[in-house]
């Protein structure tokens, strides 16, 4: 063989060599990825459909999101029991709802949707929150971590970072094999995404509410703080009452003052929460004295046993929340949500 005929033998098998891994790349997860993300930008719907199961991944969102929200709820709870049941009804509807955001985040680059074209306004449910965890200036994509391929299953780790608190973070998306590409069919750790990101939000307003917390301290105390119950003459309406003595021990005329208190049993379990608001002037070493009656809902267990329990058989922690002085300056927690 001459030297012409080599070199166009040896461009040959590279130009086929070429195309078959091209091929290949085009049937890995990879590359199924990129069109995502390049259907994304390009606002196609109809191929970012082809390499996202839209339906099955809002679906297991909802689920994830759902059993997160009742993982905690008693399930002696009569009112708990009927709030799921509720909740499960009302899931075609949040998967419309989600699909629909989903279309528009899409077509547009705006997830929000007019809620009120399908008699949605009364479902407090969005994805736009998650949304915005993983999206523009809260976070940064970084690449592809690790991709895991297990028969016509593959596992697929993408990086996530998190310009506010300065750390990455994995989303696992679990992706099916469709013959001549793969479809994204799920977020295998939503669940827990989303919890390392509350994780770092809390440890953020803890360290910035730690001065705050100080300051407090040094301007309202907490004397007295006792739980007692009432009753009518029948027997109807049971009432748990809170007896507090706080005291100013700031310079200053304080106007206002919001508890949190949490009441539990011995063994940790929380059975309330109560919020305290008192608009009472309290003068400077001045001691201020009130009761704060709420009901006893006899179809909640907590709030039975509560009743039924003494202030003896109970811990009770008190968080000052807000105070704020006769000349304006006001100190307030920064709440996590």
């Amino acid at each position: 063989m001459n030297k012409k005929n080599l070199l166009i033998s040896l461009t040959v098998l590279i130009v086929v060599i070429a195309i078959f891994f091209f091929w290949q790349f085009t049937k890995s997860p990879k590359y199924s990825l990129m069109q995502v993300n390049k259907s994304f930008k390009q606002h196609d719907l109809v191929k970012f459909e082809k390499y996202v199961d839209v339906e099955g991944i809002t679906d297991n969102i909802i689920d994830q999101a759902l059993e997160s929200d009742t993982k905690d709820d008693s399930p002696t709870d009569l009112w708990a029991k009927i709030g799921e049941g509720l909740v499960m009804l009302l899931k075609p509807q949040l998967s419309k709802i989600a699909k629909q955001e989903v279309a528009k985040l899409v077509e547009t680059g705006n997830i929000e949707i007019d809620k009120t074209d399908n008699d949605s306004e009364d479902y407090n449910f969005s994805l736009s929150e998650y949304w915005n965890l993983t999206k523009g200036e809260k976070a940064e994509f970084k690449g592809i971590d690790y991709i895991k391929k297990e028969g016509k299953i593959a596992l697929v780790g993408i990086n996530i970072f998190q310009k506010e608190y300065e750390t990455d973070l994995i989303i696992e998306l679990k992706m099916r094999d469709k013959g001549n590409y793969w479809q994204i069919a799920q977020i295998n750790n939503f669940n827990e995404f989303v919890g390392a990101l509350d994780s770092l939000k809390a440890n953020k307003i803890d360290k910035l509410n730690k001065p705050i917390i100080k300051a407090m301290e040094q301007s309202l105390s907490i004397e007295e703080i006792r739980k007692s119950t009432k009753t009518d003459d029948w027997g109807f309406s049971k009432n748990i009452v809170l007896s507090t003595k706080v005291k100013n021990i700031s310079k200053k005329q304080i106007v206002k003052y919001t508890l949190s208190v949490t009441l539990t049993k011995l063994d940790g379990e929380e059975l309330k929460k109560i919020s305290i608001i008192d608009e009472h002037n309290i003068t400077s070493g001045k001691i201020r004295s009130g009761q704060w009656s709420i009901d006893a809902n006899m179809f909640i267990d907590k709030d039975n046993i509560l009743f039924d329990t003494p202030h003896s058989k109970l811990n009770i922690q008190v968080n000052i929340k807000l105070i704020e002085f006769e000349d304006g300056q006001i100190l307030e927690l920064q709440e996590y949500n």
